[in-house]
Formats: C-alpha cells, sequence, structure tokens
C-alpha cells in the first residue's frame, strides 16, 4: 500500500510546504490582479496608478506591505504561515491587525496539496491537479470580492481540467 511508503509521506510533506508558497502567491494574485485591471475603484487607486504608470506595480513588485501602514514587510516575516504566526497577526512597525484571510489561504493550499499527494501519490496528474485548484481558487475569489470573472483564470482552469482528463486517459491517473 503507497501509504506505508518512506518517500511518500515525504513527498506529501514537500508538497505542502510547496502548497504554503502557493498559498501566499494566490494571495498576491487575487489582490493585486483586480487592481491592475482596474485602477483608481480602490481608495488608494491614485497610489498606484502611479505605480503603475512607473511600472512598478505588478505582481512581483511592490513587496508585500502592511494594510494599514504600509510598511514592507520583512523578508523574514513574509514566510508563509509561519510569519503572521510569529508577529501574532499584527504588524511588526504599526501593530496594526493583518487579516487572518491571508494565513488562512496559506494554509488551506499547503492542506490541499499535502492531501493530494498523500492521497494520489506523485503523478502528472497531482500536479496538473493542484494547479486547477489554485486557477479555479483564485477565479472564485477575485469574483467574490469584484463579482468580474477573469476569463484568462477560467481559461487555464480549463486546460488544467482537459489535460487532467488527457493525462487519466493515459493511464496517468493515479500511482499503483
Amino acid at each position: 500500500m503507497i501509504l506505508y511508503e518512506p518517500y511518500h509521506l515525504w513527498a506529501s510533506l514537500c508538497a505542502g510546504a510547496l502548497g504554503l508558497c502557493f498559498g501566499s502567491f494566490v494571495n498576491v494574485v487575487t489582490y493585486r490582479l483586480p487592481i491592475m485591471k482596474r485602477l483608481g475603484q480602490y481608495s488608494d487607486g491614485e497610489k498606484l496608478k502611479e505605480l503603475r504608470e512607473q511600472g512598478h506595480f505588478n505582481l512581483a513588485v511592490p513587496s508585500s506591505a502592511c494594510p494599514q501602514c504600509d510598511t514592507s514587510i520583512k523578508p523574514w516575516f513574509n514566510i508563509p504561515l509561519f510569519g503572521w504566526l510569529a508577529l501574532r497577526g499584527k504588524c511588526f512597525s504599526c501593530k496594526g491587525k493583518i487579516p487572518v484571510e491571508y494565513p488562512a489561504v496559506e494554509f488551506l493550499f499547503g492542506f490541499v496539496f499535502f492531501a493530494i499527494v498523500f492521497t494520489d501519490g506523485v503523478t502528472p496528474t497531482t500536479a496538473v491537479r493542484c494547479m486547477m485548484v489554485l486557477f479555479v481558487f483564485c477565479a472564485a475569489r477575485i469574483y467574490r470580492d469584484t463579482q468580474q470573472v477573469y476569463k484568462p483564470l477560467i481559461a487555464a482552469a480549463g486546460v488544467t481540467l482537459i489535460m487532467q482528463i488527457v493525462l487519466g486517459g493515459l493511464g496517468y491517473a493515479y500511482s499503483p
């Protein structure tokens, strides 16, 4: 039985750690993508519009910052889930609360990636399934927050679904 093989648990734990990182990136995508698409809709729209015009606002830049005081988060506090726990959910600078939704999403993705690898093993469809969950979650969360559908995210989810079906048909559905 696959659940008793030592590498299997190790692969699942690694997938969980990778899921924490992807969860952190999902937080960035679901916050910044709507802003990038429709600047000016938010209270800080003028500042963001200026950053965007200078080429300083995308999914990678600027670095993560406190939602209240806009102080950049130190790299060691930007470690998914653990940084929020170390700070006890408060900004290092202003002591303002950092929403629990951020570490909750990171934990969710860590758990989901762990569970997928733990139950299905390490296969090509496992990676595709993890990406499908990521795209669907991003699309659903952005829709929840903005009531807008982002077609590229839906298309990416559709492509991963098709890849899942094709790989399953080729015999890569689950590990033995």
